[in-house]
């Protein structure tokens, strides 16, 4: 996917399974009170874009993140 920002910047971002698989388990473990396990430093998401900010936080990544996670 691209994600175009300006007429100079345009980021690509190919979504693979194993993000969505760390999606999905990133998410369910959010619903739990006791969050041990996968840390954000071992997710495939956790590419750091602007201080501090992963690939799922962008909003048209994490978009297509939950539609993919959805459907699987």
């Amino acid at each position: 996917m691209e994600i175009k920002y300006a007429d100079n910047v345009t980021l690509t971002v190919e979504i693979t399974d194993q993000m969505v698989k760390d999606f999905k388990r990133c998410q369910e473990m959010v619903k739990k009170v006791n969050c041990d396990g996968m840390d954000c430093n071992s997710c495939s998401n956790n590419i750091d874009i602007l201080d501090g900010f992963g690939l799922c936080d962008v909003p048209e990544v994490r978009e297509e993140l939950e539609r993919r996670a959805k459907n699987d």
